[in-house]
Protein backbone atom coordinates (compact mmCIF):
# COMPACT_ATOMS: atom_id res chain seq x y z
CA UNK A 1 0.00 0.00 0.00
CA UNK A 2 1.44 3.38 -0.95
CA UNK A 3 1.71 6.19 1.57
CA UNK A 4 -0.73 8.24 -0.47
CA UNK A 5 -3.38 5.49 -0.24
CA UNK A 6 -4.73 6.61 3.16
CA UNK A 7 -8.52 6.49 3.43
CA UNK A 8 -9.08 9.83 5.16
CA UNK A 9 -12.06 10.32 7.43
CA UNK A 10 -12.24 6.64 8.53
CA UNK A 11 -10.91 4.52 11.39
CA UNK A 12 -9.06 2.50 8.79
CA UNK A 13 -7.39 5.73 7.67
CA UNK A 14 -6.38 6.45 11.27
CA UNK A 15 -4.70 3.02 11.44
CA UNK A 16 -2.98 3.70 8.12
CA UNK A 17 -1.64 6.97 9.53
CA UNK A 18 -0.25 5.04 12.52
CA UNK A 19 1.23 2.23 10.45
CA UNK A 20 2.92 4.53 7.94
CA UNK A 21 3.81 7.18 10.54
CA UNK A 22 2.13 9.92 8.58
CA UNK A 23 1.19 12.83 10.86
CA UNK A 24 -2.52 13.39 11.47
CA UNK A 25 -4.07 16.72 10.63
CA UNK A 26 -7.38 18.14 11.78
CA UNK A 27 -8.53 18.46 8.18
CA UNK A 28 -8.12 14.80 7.19
CA UNK A 29 -10.89 13.59 9.54
CA UNK A 30 -9.15 10.39 10.68
CA UNK A 31 -8.67 11.59 14.26
CA UNK A 32 -12.36 12.51 14.48
CA UNK A 33 -13.40 9.13 13.02
CA UNK A 34 -11.30 7.33 15.64
CA UNK A 35 -12.80 9.46 18.43
CA UNK A 36 -16.37 8.70 17.26
CA UNK A 37 -15.53 4.99 17.01
CA UNK A 38 -14.10 4.93 20.56
CA UNK A 39 -17.16 6.75 21.93
CA UNK A 40 -19.51 4.31 20.21
CA UNK A 41 -17.55 1.33 21.60
CA UNK A 42 -17.59 2.76 25.13
CA UNK A 43 -21.33 3.42 24.93
CA UNK A 44 -21.96 -0.11 23.73
CA UNK A 45 -19.92 -1.57 26.61
CA UNK A 46 -21.63 0.70 29.15
CA UNK A 47 -25.10 -0.43 28.00
CA UNK A 48 -24.34 -4.14 28.16
CA UNK A 49 -25.41 -6.02 31.26
CA UNK A 50 -22.58 -7.64 33.23
CA UNK A 51 -21.85 -11.26 32.33
CA UNK A 52 -23.78 -13.79 34.41
CA UNK A 53 -22.02 -15.08 37.49
CA UNK A 54 -21.20 -18.73 36.99
CA UNK A 55 -21.67 -20.69 40.18
CA UNK A 56 -21.87 -24.44 40.52
CA UNK A 57 -25.07 -25.93 41.91
CA UNK A 58 -25.07 -26.20 45.72
CA UNK A 59 -23.21 -29.24 46.95
CA UNK A 60 -21.52 -30.03 43.64
CA UNK A 61 -17.97 -29.00 44.58
CA UNK A 62 -18.14 -28.65 48.33
CA UNK A 63 -20.75 -31.01 49.74
CA UNK A 64 -21.92 -30.12 53.21
CA UNK A 65 -22.96 -33.65 54.16
CA UNK A 66 -20.90 -36.77 54.68
CA UNK A 67 -20.64 -38.94 51.60
CA UNK A 68 -18.98 -42.36 51.52
CA UNK A 69 -17.19 -41.53 48.27
CA UNK A 70 -16.13 -38.02 49.30
CA UNK A 71 -15.64 -38.43 53.02
CA UNK A 72 -16.71 -36.17 55.86
CA UNK A 73 -15.78 -32.49 55.49
CA UNK A 74 -13.81 -30.97 58.37
CA UNK A 75 -11.76 -27.80 58.79
CA UNK A 76 -8.00 -28.06 58.38
CA UNK A 77 -7.34 -27.11 62.00
CA UNK A 78 -9.39 -30.18 63.10
CA UNK A 79 -7.29 -32.64 61.08
CA UNK A 80 -5.29 -34.92 63.38
CA UNK A 81 -2.65 -37.62 63.04
CA UNK A 82 -4.28 -40.92 62.14
CA UNK A 83 -7.10 -39.30 60.13
CA UNK A 84 -7.48 -40.62 56.58
CA UNK A 85 -7.73 -37.88 53.95
CA UNK A 86 -9.98 -38.60 50.95
CA UNK A 87 -8.45 -36.88 47.93
CA UNK A 88 -9.47 -37.60 44.32
CA UNK A 89 -10.96 -40.93 45.31
CA UNK A 90 -7.86 -42.14 47.16
CA UNK A 91 -7.23 -42.52 50.87
CA UNK A 92 -4.17 -41.01 52.52
CA UNK A 93 -3.64 -41.69 56.25
CA UNK A 94 -1.92 -38.79 58.03
CA UNK A 95 1.32 -40.03 59.60
CA UNK A 96 2.44 -36.69 61.05
CA UNK A 97 2.53 -32.93 60.43
CA UNK A 98 5.43 -30.63 59.64
CA UNK A 99 5.52 -26.84 59.50
CA UNK A 100 4.55 -25.45 56.10
CA UNK A 101 7.27 -23.41 54.43
CA UNK A 102 5.94 -22.26 51.11
CA UNK A 103 4.75 -19.29 49.13
CA UNK A 104 1.06 -19.83 50.01
CA UNK A 105 1.50 -19.16 53.73
CA UNK A 106 -0.16 -15.72 53.50
CA UNK A 107 -3.03 -17.12 51.41
CA UNK A 108 -3.69 -20.20 53.56
CA UNK A 109 -2.97 -18.69 56.99
CA UNK A 110 -0.03 -18.61 59.36
CA UNK A 111 -1.14 -21.82 61.11
CA UNK A 112 -0.77 -23.74 57.84
CA UNK A 113 0.94 -27.11 58.19
CA UNK A 114 1.84 -29.95 55.88
CA UNK A 115 0.17 -33.33 56.40
CA UNK A 116 2.66 -36.09 55.62
CA UNK A 117 1.05 -39.29 54.36
CA UNK A 118 3.90 -41.60 53.39
CA UNK A 119 5.52 -39.96 50.37
CA UNK A 120 2.42 -37.86 49.64
CA UNK A 121 2.15 -34.46 51.32
CA UNK A 122 -0.62 -31.88 51.38
CA UNK A 123 -0.59 -28.27 52.60
CA UNK A 124 -3.44 -27.83 55.09
CA UNK A 125 -4.68 -24.32 55.86
CA UNK A 126 -6.54 -23.88 59.16
CA UNK A 127 -9.75 -22.81 57.39
CA UNK A 128 -9.48 -25.23 54.46
CA UNK A 129 -12.17 -27.86 54.06
CA UNK A 130 -10.62 -31.33 54.07
CA UNK A 131 -12.54 -34.52 53.44
CA UNK A 132 -11.70 -37.47 55.64
CA UNK A 133 -13.01 -40.97 56.11
CA UNK A 134 -15.37 -40.75 59.13
CA UNK A 135 -13.28 -41.31 62.25
CA UNK A 136 -15.38 -44.26 63.40
CA UNK A 137 -14.85 -45.98 60.01
CA UNK A 138 -11.16 -45.31 59.45
CA UNK A 139 -9.98 -48.55 57.95
CA UNK A 140 -7.57 -48.19 55.08
CA UNK A 141 -8.47 -50.70 52.34
CA UNK A 142 -5.40 -51.82 50.38
CA UNK A 143 -6.89 -50.92 46.97
CA UNK A 144 -7.93 -47.34 47.75
CA UNK A 145 -4.72 -45.59 48.73
CA UNK A 146 -1.39 -44.53 47.35
CA UNK A 147 1.17 -47.33 47.03
CA UNK A 148 3.10 -46.66 50.19
CA UNK A 149 0.86 -44.28 52.14
CA UNK A 150 -1.01 -46.84 54.23
CA UNK A 151 0.86 -48.99 56.69
CA UNK A 152 -2.09 -51.14 57.80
Amino acid sequence: MARTGIEHGTVRGWRQHQRHRVPLTNECGCREARRRNDQARQAKVANQPPPPQLTPPPGLWAPTQASPALGTPIKGKELAEGDVIVHVGRHYPVNHFVAYVGSLRDELGHDTRTAVCGTWEMAIGPQATIHIVPRDEQVCPPHAHARDACQS
